[in-house]
């Protein structure tokens, strides 16, 4: 049954109904009709159909906020600075790393405490499009009761006026928001034009195109011993992929057809000999690691906002050179920096499987500043004792080095009249396989 039955197009002379919605149903509690706005010369339908499903309560979304901008900063270090940051030989260093984190968040709560802020659909609309001004949304309300006045004028000389009208505001409007754009843009492109990232950013938004991190699964399929199961909530699609995760490099190691009898001391012929000792950090190479994280970098749970922790630096580096330093000499990595915020990240064929997403691991940025720690130590002993090749992770040379390295190699066997042969392998999830413990 057709749910429109008044006219779709209205012109200066004629009225048509082209446009229509049809349904199985037809009942008294359907509600359906033409919106009058003027998107084209072709009115926008609707229709209300009553669902048996229980419906959710629509609000809008509301989100916890802190003001970062607001922060005195200088009595934000004072407060850092007066704690006693000491740790007790009998405090080990998961319970100084968690009384860290809450004695910071207390002290944020004073001078940025979180408050709740309502987003609404508006504000939505106006982030997926900032060019579109107030100046603009006036000039297009304007445009829409010139329209609603149009559609219902009776007199045929002032509906002709109106609809001259409302062309002309159209085009009007039109020419604003291709000019609000293109100064936007100019505007984006000028201010991150040594950002390689944001610049293509800006070159998506303006072809269209959607990343693969625009949304993430709204149904995954499971397959238990032949039975295919569609899962739809939010928390079940979460705990398929945590499951799938988790066990994915254990089920590819059971494939395996050889399981290896050899230790790794059968390979290494002749070991290094020296010992690798951790040297203690200090607060000021903290800083200096802390000068170098990119403020526009995302962070994971148990977290300080990128910026925050730039203008925090000195203040912060002592309670943390405390817990690194602890960290070295227990070989301990504080439990609360493991927990990871993974993102599945769509690649290819079916979105329903989860196989066919990739992880995306957003780590305390706490725990980089630890890893950058244990990173500078490690590659300086490595280096220092030529355990790895030049081209391998040498910071001086890239993969064009190595591809350069081995295209040479190949022509110099070939000019010596010798066969060149090359082996190449590709490890499944080579890094998740590995033995961690």
């Amino acid at each position: 049954m057709p749910l429109i039955t008044s006219p779709t197009r209205i012109s200066k002379t004629s009225k048509t109904l082209i446009d229509n919605i049809f349904c199985n149903q037809f009942t008294n509690e359907i509600i359906s009709g033409n919106l009058t706005v003027g998107i084209s010369d072709h009115m926008p339908q609707f229709a209300l159909i009553p669902s048996s499903i229980e419906k959710m309560k629509l609000s809008p979304s509301k989100v916890k906020m802190r003001k970062y901008k607001q922060i005195d900063t200088a009595k934000l270090n004072d407060d850092i600075n007066n704690v006693n940051w000491s740790m007790p030989e009998e405090v080990n260093i998961d319970q100084y790393s968690e009384n860290f984190l809450h004695t910071f968040n207390e002290i944020l709560n004073i001078h940025a405490p979180e408050t709740e802020v309502t987003i609404s659909k508006n504000d939505t609309r106006r982030k997926a499009k900032p060019w579109i001004s107030k100046e603009i949304i006036k000039l297009i309300k304007s445009k829409d009761k010139t329209y609603k006045k149009f559609i219902s004028e009776k007199k045929t000389s002032t509906k002709n006026q109106l609809f001259e009208k409302y062309k002309q505001q159209k085009n009007d409007i039109t020419k604003y928001i291709r000019n609000s754009k293109k100064e936007y843009y100019n505007n984006y492109f000028s201010k991150n034009a040594g950002n390689i990232k944001k610049i293509w950013k800006g070159v998506n938004q303006i072809i269209n195109k959607h990343t693969n991190m625009d949304s993430g699964p709204v149904s995954i399929e499971i397959d238990t011993d032949g039975n295919v199961t569609t899962l739809t909530k939010p928390n079940e699609i979460a705990n398929a992929f945590n499951s799938h995760y988790s066990t994915v490099a254990d089920k590819i190691l059971n494939q395996r057809k050889y399981q290896g009898n050899k230790s790794f001391h059968h390979y290494l012929k002749n070991p290094n000999s020296k010992t690798f000792m951790i040297k203690p950090t200090t607060t000021q190479e903290i800083e200096d690691i802390i000068s170098n994280i990119d403020t526009n970098k995302s962070t994971g749970p148990n977290s300080i906002p990128n910026s925050l922790l730039h203008t925090i630096k000195k203040s912060i580096s002592t309670p943390l050179s405390i817990m690194f330093n602890k960290s070295f000499s227990k070989g301990q990595c504080p439990k609360m920096l493991k927990l990871t915020k993974i993102i599945p990240i769509y690649k290819k064929d079916s979105r329903l499987k989860v196989s066919n997403y990739r992880p995306i691991s957003l780590l305390s940025n706490i725990n980089k500043i630890l890893e950058k720690l244990m990173f500078n130590r490690l590659y300086k002993f490595l280096e220092n004792n030529k355990c790895i090749y030049d081209l391998q992770f040498d910071q001086k040379y890239s993969t064009n080095h190595a591809l350069m390295s081995m295209t040479q190699q190949i022509k110099d066997t070939i000019e010596k009249g010798n066969l060149a042969v090359g082996v190449f392998v590709d490890f499944k999830k080579a890094f998740d396989t590995v033995n961690h413990l």
